[in-house]
């Protein structure tokens, strides 16, 4: 599954709008981002972050299926399709620029591997 979010990751960020994808696999983030974006680790961090979240959501029995924090000039787009938080794939995106079909294709594609 691996080799599919590598795959997965670097065909969103060559999408219009996204700025940085990550998919958390086997306990470990798979992160590409846009050269124009912000740098590897930033986003690895943020990434990192985001993992808490989903999981002290998840311990407190929120459903956290699909998640969105919307920001000035972007969103964090997120879901978490797994049970347990094994399973999460994220994009961080340029709230004016990323067209929601292309949110709603990569998510579809993202969730097809996490069920194979």
């Amino acid at each position: 599954m691996s080799d599919r979010a590598e795959q997965w990751a670097a065909r969103a960020v060559d999408s219009r709008g996204v700025l940085a994808a990550g998919v958390l696999v086997a306990q470990k983030w798979i992160v590409s981002v846009r050269r124009d974006g912000f740098s590897q680790t930033r986003a690895e961090e943020a990434f990192r972050r985001l993992e808490e979240c989903v999981r002290v959501l998840q311990r407190g029995q929120m459903p956290v299926g699909r998640l969105r924090w919307t920001f000035e000039e972007g969103r964090i787009e997120c879901i978490a399709p797994v049970a347990g938080g094994q399973g999460i794939a994220s994009l961080f995106v340029s709230k004016d620029l990323v067209r929601a079909e292309t949110v709603e294709q990569l998510f579809a594609e993202a969730e097809s591997f996490f069920h194979s």
